[in-house]
């Protein structure tokens, strides 16, 4: 793996080292040391420094070897009264992009090299269930493959973006927050790519998303091992609800553990969907879309369709009348749990 070079440096005393290249033959021999130090001993930096922005140094190398034209670069951050200087180079990216001709057949992933300051090229794509991510992850395993005989360590971004009709309702009503877990781009090698590890990372993502708010269409193709891997994770807490006395009680022991239902402190409306049917209330309708009577009658109706109003952008309804959810995304503070069903529900851990 590469290393950066970052210095911290009084820019009040040092600055004039570094703006308009005054001390080439200083900077020089940092670029050479730095090309020694990543592996780049063999390669020939090409004329002078340069300068763009009056904050970024940048020095043209040539690798003779693999035919690629980089940059090593030399960034300034003058921000707080200490600033520092960071050094990186873009070789991975200027390499995928002198022989993106030349990759394997991939259609249906994008490789996006981006501009001179990018370190790192993106193998992107988009998936709409296990099989396609599997499918378009074996492409990039194939790029990867061929990049790697090129150069050995080569790091790229592989970048998984979830698709479907479900992701293009909350683009369109402007809460595609909600699609957090599986906006990932993780900067992977070879290695981790041939061996699964990148795509295990994006799997626990998708699954991340589709628990947390069991959305079916997820949830249906995972596997136990999938949900024991969710529950693993030292944050995530199922939930449990207290029937009487006081859940700070450690002697109180009238409560229900329910082990597949993730809780937060907010439930969303899919864990409240099996909560309430687990706690023995009439509930009409899918995980989706359902209808329960509250304890004072009232007709209470949540939908992951309730998209684009209300305060935080999801909503539910109370005979008829639509209430803004707690927080964002279809989530239900345990205070409101309790006023609207009567249920004290804590997060439980063993």
């Amino acid at each position: 793996m590469k290393k950066k070079i970052i210095i911290a440096t009084m820019l009040s005393v040092f600055s004039l080292c570094f703006v308009g290249c005054k001390d080439e033959n200083h900077t020089k021999v940092d670029v050479d040391s730095y090309l020694k130090e990543n592996g780049f001993a063999s390669c020939q930096v090409e004329g002078d420094c340069q300068v763009a922005d009056g904050k970024k140094q940048y020095w043209d190398v040539y690798d003779e070897e693999n035919g690629v034209h980089f940059n090593v670069i030399n960034v300034t951050d003058e921000s707080g009264w200490m600033g520092s200087q960071e050094m990186y180079d873009n070789y991975d990216a200027k390499l995928v992009e002198e022989h993106v001709k030349d990759l394997p057949e991939h259609e249906g992933v994008e490789i996006v090299t981006g501009d001179m300051w990018s370190e790192n090229a993106s193998l992107e794509f988009e998936y709409t269930n296990l099989d396609e991510l599997e499918e378009k992850y074996n492409i990039v395993k194939s790029c990867a493959k061929y990049l790697d005989d090129l150069s050995s360590d080569v790091e790229i971004r592989v970048s998984a973006n979830l698709a479907g009709p479900r992701v293009d309702y909350y683009k369109d009503k402007t809460i595609d927050g909600i699609l957090k877990y599986t906006d990932v781009a993780p900067l992977s090698n070879y290695s981790a790519i041939k061996s699964g590890e990148t795509l295990d990372y994006i799997k626990k993502q998708y699954f991340q998303l589709g628990y947390t708010y069991r959305f079916p269409e997820i949830e249906e193709e995972m596997k136990s091992s999938d949900i024991d891997t969710f529950f693993e994770d030292e944050y995530t807490n199922c939930a449990a609800v207290y029937h009487s006395g006081d859940p700070a009680d450690e002697t109180n022991e009238d409560y229900a553990v329910y082990d597949d239902i993730y809780t937060d402190g907010t439930l969303t409306f899919g864990n409240l969907y099996y909560l309430l049917i687990d706690e023995g209330f009439d509930v009409e309708g899918s995980v989706d879309n359902f209808t329960v009577q509250g304890v004072d009658g009232q007709m209470c109706q949540f939908s992951y369709g309730y998209a684009g109003s209300g305060e935080h952008g999801t909503y539910y309804l109370v005979d008829d009348e639509e209430v803004s959810c707690d927080c964002n995304y279809f989530k239900l503070y345990k205070k409101t749990i309790y006023d609207l069903f009567g249920l004290t529900v804590e997060e439980y851990s063993e």
